[in-house]
C-alpha cells in the first residue's frame, strides 16, 4: 500500500518528495474525524519526535487503477493499526 499526503509536520519536502518510506499505521480507520478513510502512520527517522496524535492524516491508495489511468474505486480494506505500509510523499 502507498499512502500519499501533501503536507506533513516535521519533514522537509525537498528531501522526501517522490520517495517511498516504510511506515507503521498508528491509528484505526474509524479514528479519522472526517471519515475519509485516512490513517496516521509513523515513519522511523522522520517522525520520531512526534506523538501519534500529531502525525498527519494519510490518504490511502488501495489500488483500483486502470490501464488508461482511470480509477475503479476503492479495493481492499483500510490498513488497521500495526500494519506495515509504504508512504509516498506527493506535492
Amino acid at each position: 500500500m502507498v499512502a500519499n499526503f501533501k503536507r506533513t509536520v516535521g519533514t522537509n519536502p525537498r528531501t522526501i518528495k517522490g520517495r517511498e518510506f516504510n511506515a507503521i499505521v498508528v491509528s484505526e480507520p474509524s479514528d479519522d474525524p472526517e471519515k475519509n478513510e485516512r490513517v496516521r502512520a509513523r515513519i522511523k527517522g522522520q517522525h520520531d519526535d512526534l506523538k501519534d496524535d500529531e502525525l498527519p492524516w494519510l490518504s490511502v491508495n488501495r489500488g483500483g487503477s486502470q490501464a488508461n489511468g482511470g480509477s475503479m474505486g476503492s479495493i481492499g480494506p483500510i490498513p488497521p493499526k500495526g500494519t506495515a505500509i509504504k508512504v509516498k510523499f506527493a506535492d
